[in-house]
């Protein structure tokens, strides 16, 4: 790349996704740990790029759907690209940053790295509002190697966990009681939409998930966010019919094929059995889950190789301690808006897939959705171990440290978490406060 406009343009476009980056994380008090996820995923991204180029199949088609959308928007084709339902929103955004700017594919993996980025104060924030160490889940986020992979590629993972995050953030703060509920429940209209255009059935999923815990939490009325659908549904014929493509396209059939084909084509796959019939769909989920939820299990990671065996020990710690998180937190009717949407996501993803290689990939979404409950885990287990008093400060969890605004609670004493009852402290930002003990005889 040693065209000056293209050295320009990578560094005008790279310093305005960085700036934008670095002030919404100062804004959520997590600067650090933001620069760090942004400095290891700009790292990540051109050690790949500067070897194998765009790398990944599906980056390469995304590539060339962008270019013949911004043919179509700016150069005046008319020959408009052919887009699955629920897949077109980063070809679009990629059409409009190559017609504006010019076609440097390397722009787009920018695009995928500062919302990677981005992740880390949204998660923060989460955590902050279900009492969570808010730092914590930071670092936990900015370090999690399958989100540095993922994340740094022109793929539809950055974009889709990001709208994941965001309309968890805004679910979290209507289990607990927030404050501004119309503000919450357009934040998760508007990531929904956008997650429409880039993981459909993520988002289809995601919505029940939100309707049902916060029917179940009876924190807030669900008819805002109903009324708010149908609005949005009846003014944008182009999101019913692509909602409607979405549901219509998923039947038994359908998928049978659909996970037959990912097992043939692939290295990672696994044997696959025709699904048939409803009761033949009740006896098969529980060893698909099972295998969703634990593959690669132990005596196949030989055939899958090094890295995907890499992948599921690094699942396999993320999960147990989003379980740990989710046993030591008292307000569990709150972690509905976290464990609802994580389960019906793992569920689908372990009934539609064929291989491994694309169920680690996808399976980083069910990551980023229970991130807060994980850094839960991580916090009670530092809490543990306070030997370890530098790694604790590193991570801002030491029970002796003073409380800084935005740090999420401290464990009390024996470094637990379940003598700790929330009180709002302002919109959506909860405090832990210790029981008072009982007044003595």
């Amino acid at each position: 790349m040693t065209d000056p406009l293209a050295l320009i343009a990578h560094a005008s476009f790279l310093g305005c996704m960085t700036l934008a980056v670095l002030l919404v994380a100062a804004r959520h008090r997590v600067l650090a740990a933001t620069s760090a996820s942004l400095a290891l995923h700009l790292i990540v991204a051109v050690a790949i790029y500067a070897r194998a180029g765009l790398w990944a199949p599906d980056a390469m088609f995304y590539d060339r759907l962008g270019v013949a959308f911004a043919d179509v928007w700016f150069h005046g084709s008319s020959r408009s690209p052919q887009v699955t339902p629920g897949k077109e929103g980063l070809p679009a955004a990629l059409g409009v940053i190559y017609g504006l700017i010019g076609h440097y594919p390397f722009l787009g993996v920018i695009l995928c790295v500062g919302m990677s980025a981005l992740l880390v104060p949204v998660i923060a924030s989460t955590a902050r509002v279900l009492g969570i160490s808010a730092m914590t889940a930071a670092w936990l986020t900015a370090l999690f190697p399958p989100l540095l992979l993922w994340g740094s590629l022109l793929l539809r993972e950055a974009p889709s966990w990001l709208m994941l995050a965001v309309a968890i953030r805004a679910l979290a703060g209507l289990s607990v009681g927030a404050r501004r509920p119309v503000l919450h429940w357009t934040t998760i209209l508007l990531a929904l939409l956008v997650l429409l255009s880039i993981r459909g059935t993520a988002a289809i999923l995601l919505g029940a998930a939100a309707l049902i815990t916060v029917s179940l939490t009876g924190r807030q009325r669900v008819w805002p966010l109903l009324l708010g659908v149908i609005v949005a549904l009846i003014a944008g014929a182009d999101v019913l019919q692509s909602a409607q493509e979405i549901v219509g396209g998923y039947d038994l059939e359908t998928v049978n094929r659909q996970r037959e084909a990912l097992s043939r084509d692939a290295r990672t796959s696994f044997e696959v059995t025709t699904i048939s019939g409803f009761g033949g769909l009740l006896r098969a989920s529980p060893l698909l889950l099972v295998r969703g939820a634990f593959g690669p299990l132990p005596w196949e990671m030989p055939s899958v190789g090094l890295l995907l065996s890499l992948d599921a020990f690094l699942w396999w710690g993320l999960l147990a301690l989003a379980i740990a998180g989710f046993r030591v937190l008292p307000a569990r009717r709150a972690l509905l808006g976290i464990a609802l949407p994580a389960v019906s996501l793992l569920l689908v993803l372990s009934l539609t897939s064929g291989n491994y290689g694309t169920m680690t990939r996808l399976r980083t979404q069910v990551a980023v959705i229970i991130m807060p409950l994980a850094a839960a885990g991580l916090h009670a287990l530092l809490a543990r171990l306070r030997g370890r008093s530098g790694v604790e400060r590193a991570l801002d969890v030491s029970p002796a440290a003073p409380a800084r605004p935005g740090s999420g609670p401290r464990p009390l004493p024996g470094g637990s978490f379940g003598a700790a009852r929330f009180v709002p402290d302002g919109p959506g930002e909860p405090r832990p406060t210790p029981r008072r003990p009982p007044p003595r005889p």
